[in-house]
């Protein structure tokens, strides 16, 4: 008689390919989530520097809101690190100079636009979460930061939410430029 060999594969096998395969597929997930989350970091990164790219054109252009020819534009930042505005800098007299190149809460609304970061992201200025502006006055445009600055520049910093190591830094310097560092 002939000893008979069956083909196939035992239990063993098939838990091993079992545990391979869902540990591979894990690692895909969690790679996928990270990858997400970068992506959305600077998709934020490259909207915020166009929308501070906006408040500069519209500074450029004068471009007259509620009636009024506002004495520059600029961005508003919080203590919400999730959030940000682009306003309007009226003056609160009969000309420019008693514009205080910063977002008035009190009185008319200043606020052009209300823009919201994706969640998981959030923003961080200068190092810290803090009130700040960066307000374009016309007609060069003259760039002023509130708080004023020390140095010639404010770097606003966006992370991934639990992980500030991931991050993505918008620059704007007093001459203007506004750059994407990595």
């Amino acid at each position: 008689m002939q000893p008979s060999f069956h083909k196939g594969q035992t239990f063993i096998e098939i838990l091993v390919a079992i545990t391979v395969i869902a540990s591979l597929s894990a690692l895909l997930i969690l790679y996928t989530r990270t990858g997400e989350l970068q992506s959305r970091l600077i998709r934020n990164a490259d909207h915020l520097a166009i929308n501070i790219r906006k408040a500069q054109n519209l500074a450029l252009l004068s471009r007259e809101f509620q009636g009024q020819i506002p004495c520059g534009y600029g961005v508003h930042f919080d203590n919400d690190a999730s959030e940000y505005y682009i306003f309007a800098d009226l003056p609160s007299g009969p000309d420019c100079a008693t514009a205080n190149s910063r977002r008035d809460t009190g009185g008319p609304t200043e606020d052009v636009e209300l823009i919201r970061l994706e969640p998981g992201i959030q923003a961080r200025l200068n190092g810290a979460p803090a009130v700040s502006d960066v307000v374009f006055l016309p007609p060069e445009p003259t760039t002023t930061f509130f708080p004023p600055s020390v140095s010639d520049r404010m770097d606003i910093t966006l992370y991934i939410t639990g992980n500030p190591s991931v991050s993505r830094t918008i620059r704007v310097t007093q001459a203007g430029q506004i750059t994407v560092l990595p």
